[in-house]
C-alpha cells in the first residue's frame, strides 16, 4: 500500500473502534465480533481488510448500512495452488501436501481440510512467506 492508503487504511479502523457497534460487539462478545468479520469478509480481524472492505464494515457499524455481505470465497488458482508446492518443495524437510496444509491452516489460523480449498487471498498471503522461507534456506 502507498503511504496515502496506509492513512486511510489506519483512519477506517480507528473509526470502526470509536463505533458504538464495534464497542457493543467487541466488549460484550469477541467471539461473535470475530464470527462476523469470518462470515461477511472471510477475515479474523480488522486490519486484514481492504480498503474497500473496511469503508463497508464501517458504514455498517455507524448504522450507515443495514446489512453487510454474505461472503463467498473464491478457492485458489491451480496457479496458485502449484507455486506453493513448487515453494514448499524448494525448502521443506517434509514436502508433502500434508504438511503445507497445515503450514498454511497454521499461518493463516484456518482449519482447511484440503489444500485445494485454500481460499485465494489466503495463498496469496502465504505465497510471498513461503518465497521468502524459500531465499532464507542456506543451501551447503
Amino acid at each position: 500500500m502507498t503511504p496515502k492508503q496506509q492513512t486511510l487504511h489506519g483512519s477506517l479502523i480507528k473509526q470502526l473502534h470509536i463505533s458504538k457497534r464495534y464497542k457493543e460487539y467487541y466488549k460484550e462478545n469477541k467471539e461473535e465480533y470475530q464470527e462476523l468479520l469470518q462470515r461477511h469478509f472471510g477475515m479474523n480481524s480488522s486490519k486484514e481488510l481492504s480498503i474497500d472492505q473496511l469503508i463497508v464494515f464501517a458504514d455498517y457499524m455507524n448504522f450507515k448500512r443495514d446489512t453487510l455481505p454474505e461472503y463467498k470465497a473464491e478457492i485458489c488458482t491451480k496457479a496458485q495452488l502449484s507455486t506453493m508446492r513448487g515453494l514448499w518443495n524448494s525448502f521443506a524437510s517434509t514436502p508433502t501436501d500434508e504438511a503445507l496444509l497445515k503450514f498454511v491452516n497454521r499461518n493463516r489460523g484456518k482449519e482447511y481440510t484440503e489444500l485445494h480449498m485454500i481460499s485465494k487471498s489466503d495463498a496469496q498471503k502465504v505465497i510471498p512467506v513461503l518465497k521468502t522461507m524459500s531465499k532464507n534456506i542456506i543451501i551447503c
